[in-house]
């Protein structure tokens, strides 16, 4: 009897064995196949840049058919553009661009249509490099009330900007009239006329003043702080600096608007409010902002992760092996380049950069390999969509001013839902 009960204690125990065995063979290759889809699957953030980017391109495709100049303008009761569009009306319009647009892209003709697919991309760069600068300051400073304005660059930028147009500005070749503007064939030769330096003179000088602005503040914030660049010290500098020279602007246009040359008040006016008032941009115009912006961002794309190193704090990075100084430095001249070119092309746009970050964070977190891609993307995808309601409304020479306000709106109503829901992890 006892033989036998030790039998049928040996069977179980190696059927048990058995049944652990193979359990642990599936738990294997369980692990194994979640592991190998985890690989191969595409990350949360990796998915959100994916769908803001086939945005982005289906928004840039409905811009240039589907949204002609001043579709609701009869609905404001504006006095300077009355448009009406009936549905045939409208109907002709879209079918008239898309022919344009099909013939510019197959045999590069219909010089109109070239002025509102450069203009186009203007915007959405700008839009992406300020929103790109934004999530950098506000990773590299551990601030999230770090923006592109924060060092004082267009600041800077509106002072280089001003003492062209004061004292070396020929307004001879300033392409507007009060009451006419002048586009397409007459555009065209008008800038052909031009040298490169009448082209690009005032965006040079802004670009100076930029780079000028930046290097008083840090060298400030270095005196201040005694041999070492204190981040406080460096923000507050900037925002007093860029108080002080608002105030400076005010009072030159105010000067400039109450003298007798009207081409250079709406120079002034311009600078200030936005480079979108009676002017479309060419294609040298999008290739001068193109390459720097993108090669900054791609600088930008790449720093993702030491970004994500920087959020720990200075001296945590520098036990990680991260060179704070080196890197800081190299994170302050690639943003300083995107706001400078943004500046000298399209003028101040505010909020942008400040606000974009925080919407990202909000998408994919925390993590900087995909918050500077998204941040871009929605900073991309919002200056497009504003510009094309101006467009509609026939007020594009306010689009500078309306991306400030709707960004403003956005970010209150934002805040308010991101408090509500008890967010607090703003760094």
């Amino acid at each position: 009897m006892s033989e036998l009960k030790d039998y049928q204690e040996q069977k179980k125990r190696a059927e048990l064995d058995s049944k652990i065995q193979l359990r642990m063979e599936m738990e294997g290759r369980n692990i194994f196949q979640d592991e190998t889809l985890r690989r191969h699957r595409m990350s949360s953030g990796a998915r959100v840049i994916v769908v803001l980017s086939v945005l982005l391109a289906v928004l840039l495709a409905v811009s240039l058919t589907v949204v002609p100049y001043g579709l609701f303008s009869s609905a404001l009761d504006s006095t300077d553009l009355y448009l009406n569009y009936s549905a045939s009306i409208y109907r002709d319009v879209v079918l008239a661009r898309v022919e344009a647009l099909l013939d510019y892209v197959t045999t590069g003709g219909s010089s109109t249509v070239q002025f509102v697919i450069f203009t186009q991309i203007v915007v959405i760069l700008a839009g992406m490099a300020l929103s790109a600068s934004g999530a950098a300051y506000q990773g590299v400073f551990q601030n999230p009330m770090s923006s592109p304005t924060t060092l004082g660059v267009q600041a800077g930028g509106m002072i280089g900007g001003l003492i062209f147009i004061c004292f070396f500005a020929d307004t001879s070749l300033f392409v507007y009239n009060s009451d006419v503007v002048i586009y397409a064939d007459e555009l065209i030769a008008q800038w052909r006329s031009q040298t490169i330096w009448q082209l690009c003179a005032q965006q040079l000088f802004t670009l100076a003043g930029c780079f000028l602005g930046v290097m008083l503040i840090v060298g400030v914030a270095f005196l201040v702080g005694r041999g070492k660049i204190n981040t406080v010290a460096l923000m507050l500098c900037g925002s007093v600096f860029s108080s002080a020279i608002s105030q400076v602007s005010q009072l030159v246009q105010y000067l400039v608007s109450i003298g007798e040359d009207e081409n250079k008040a709406t120079m002034v006016t311009n600078l200030l409010g936005g480079r979108f008032a009676a002017q479309d941009f060419a294609w040298y115009e999008a290739l001068l902002m193109g390459i720097p912006i993108v090669l900054g961002l791609a600088v930008l794309f790449a720093l993702g992760k030491k970004l994500n190193v920087m959020v720990f704090g200075a001296d945590d990075a520098r036990t990680m092996g991260l060179n704070v100084t080196t890197f800081r430095n190299l994170i302050i001249v690639v943003c300083t380049i995107l706001t400078a070119v943004v500046m000298s092309f399209c003028g101040q746009l505010t909020m942008l950069g400040f606000m974009m970050p925080h919407f990202a964070r909000y998408l994919v977190g925390p993590d900087f390999r995909y918050l500077v891609p998204v941040s871009t993307l929605l900073g991309g995808i919002t200056t497009l969509v504003v510009y094309d309601v101006c467009y509609m409304t026939g007020m594009t020479e306010r689009f500078n001013m309306y991306t400030g306000v709707i960004c403003s709106v956005m970010s209150v109503l934002f805040i308010l839902f991101y408090r509500r829901n008890r967010h607090a992890d703003w760094a």
